[in-house]
């Protein structure tokens, strides 16, 4: 017996993905780990609607919004604020010196599209970072009139924290023309803590390359030639990988996107 978790994250794990996290330990570098990373990845795009790269880090999702900031942002970041979790954008931001301003509303609101306009049309930006779902609130993003504002400033990179909706609703990445969406793996994923499952777009990574201090850990430019080889620059938290390959089979192969 177990206390069960009704929160958003940590979830309640199904015992099938229990039994899939707790397989024999493999060699990171090996053919048994690089197979399951590379039938991994395929029903990622899947889930994620995509086309373009979807890498994993082992870390939380802060320390991937962390990384996209340092990766993609040579100007100023604009950031949405309507709750407790989509300050971090702005916070993260702070702690690295990179210059950022935020467009705030009260909690249970959504931050409007015209001012998300009227902010990126002054050019003092390059990268918009927003939340899907604030999950303090629950309120979710018009992440579709954001993007339709941002098809007219293509050189500001799209960058979306889905903590609590990817694989939960339908978020068509490539459609919406994101250039990042990151989740960790503790909420709608299902799984334990411990990767962050993260979409960069081919206009993310060729901006990622021209960084001056992109980082070490959440490196994007280091992370897509590991990943091109089924593999992560650092080790990886293997157990949670056996377990996300379990739960995508799932997904795509049980469940099916449409039911999902």
């Amino acid at each position: 017996m177990h206390d069960r978790l009704f929160i958003p994250g940590p979830v309640e794990v199904r015992p099938e993905l229990l039994q899939a996290i707790s397989k024999p330990q493999v060699g990171h570098r090996t053919q048994a780990y690089m197979d399951v990373h590379s039938a991994t990845i395929p029903l990622l795009k899947k889930i994620l609607y995509t086309e373009q790269d979807v890498l994993l880090f082992t870390c939380s999702a802060t320390g991937v919004m962390e990384g996209s900031l340092r990766n993609l942002c040579q100007k100023k970041a604009l950031v949405t604020v309507n709750g407790a979790f989509s300050k971090r954008w702005f916070q993260i931001a702070g702690f690295n010196g990179i210059p950022a301003d935020k467009l705030e509303v009260p909690m249970g609101q959504a931050v409007r599209p015209e001012a998300v306009d009227a902010a990126l049309a002054t050019g003092q930006y390059d990268q918009f970072c927003a939340v899907f779902n604030e999950t303090s609130t629950g309120v979710r993003a018009p992440l579709e009139k954001y993007s339709e504002v941002l098809k007219k400033y293509p050189d500001v990179m799209f960058c979306v924290d889905a903590m609590s909706a990817m694989a939960g609703d339908k978020i068509e990445t490539d459609k919406l023309g994101l250039d990042v969406c990151l989740a960790g793996t503790q909420k709608c994923w299902g799984l334990p803590t411990g990767m962050c499952v993260t979409m960069i777009s081919n206009k993310a990574m060729a901006k990622a390359a021209t960084a001056k201090a992109p980082g070490y850990y959440v490196n994007f430019v280091d992370a897509k030639k590991y990943n091109d080889k089924h593999q992560t620059p650092h080790t990886p938290a293997i157990p949670i990988l056996f377990g996300l390959h379990a739960q995508v089979e799932h997904i795509v192969n049980v469940e099916g996107l449409d039911n999902r």
